[in-house]
């Protein structure tokens, strides 16, 4: 019955990491260009954000469950993310505190 479907799909990334697949992709850029496989430290060196440390936890206001225009994603890859429904402008710092606590209780299991 679902044969001719194509109105939606349904994607299963099981072992997938965002930041590989960005190394390939430019590893795939290189090698047309004749200058080989580039390593993590190459990629984040050409990043607009390469000064900045890896990120630990994002908090997206707004209670929008979506990731805007891929926002740092090389530097959020392994990050926590949290989403709330306050609004920024009255995100206070209770509502920062309460989160960071929670984030510092939480184990990191890194993509495991």
């Amino acid at each position: 019955r679902t044969a001719k479907y194509d109105g939606a799909h349904l994607t299963f990334l099981l072992g997938y990491s965002g930041t590989d697949e960005m190394r390939d992709a430019i590893r795939k850029m290189r090698e047309e260009a004749g200058q080989g496989t580039p390593s993590e430290d190459e990629v984040k060196a050409a990043l607009w954000t390469r000064d900045l440390p890896p990120v630990d936890l994002v908090i997206r206001t707004g209670g929008e469950p979506h990731w805007s225009q891929g926002f740092m994603m090389w530097d959020v890859a392994e990050a926590q993310l949290h989403f709330t429904e306050t609004l920024w402008p009255a995100f206070t710092p209770e509502e920062l505190k309460s989160i960071l606590e929670r984030h510092t209780k939480t184990e990191r299991r890194r993509g495991a």
